[in-house]
């Protein structure tokens, strides 16, 4: 009995389908998760940080940032004040500071720059940046 090429090379055609569809995992974007820090994870781990939450994104204090450094900053809009101090990581809510004082006020830069905000502290324009993953 002769087998003929065709019919083989289609045989292990189908085998190979069939176990890379076995194999594949259906990942969905529910599956795939990515999640900021947050203020208690970052503190548990820096609990000296200089940080801030607006919405559910931290900033830090990103004044030793070398190319940070370099730029100099035109403030825009007012986007927020500092409303309460904490260092209990477990307590920051939106407008929840760290080190910054109560009635703080912080800008978004004229000419936005991705996640970085400016908070204005006696007239001296401190960077911060946003601690956003994925």
């Amino acid at each position: 009995m002769k087998i003929n090429k065709l019919y083989v090379v289609v045989l292990n055609l189908i085998i190979v389908v069939a176990l890379t569809a076995c194999s594949t995992q259906n990942l969905s974007s529910d599956d795939i998760k990515t999640a900021n820090p947050t203020a208690e994870s970052f503190l548990s781990e820096k609990p000296e940080a200089d940080i801030f939450v607006k919405g559910n994104i931290v900033y830090k204090n990103a004044e030793q940032i070398d190319w940070i450094q370099d730029t100099s900053f035109t403030l825009g809009e007012k986007v927020m004040t500092i409303k309460e101090v904490s260092n209990e990581g477990n307590n920051f809510k939106h407008g929840t500071a760290s080190k910054l004082s109560v009635g703080t006020e912080i800008f978004e830069l004229e000419k936005k720059n991705g996640h970085l905000l400016i908070a204005l502290v006696n007239e001296e324009k401190i960077p911060y940046i946003g601690l956003i993953e994925g």
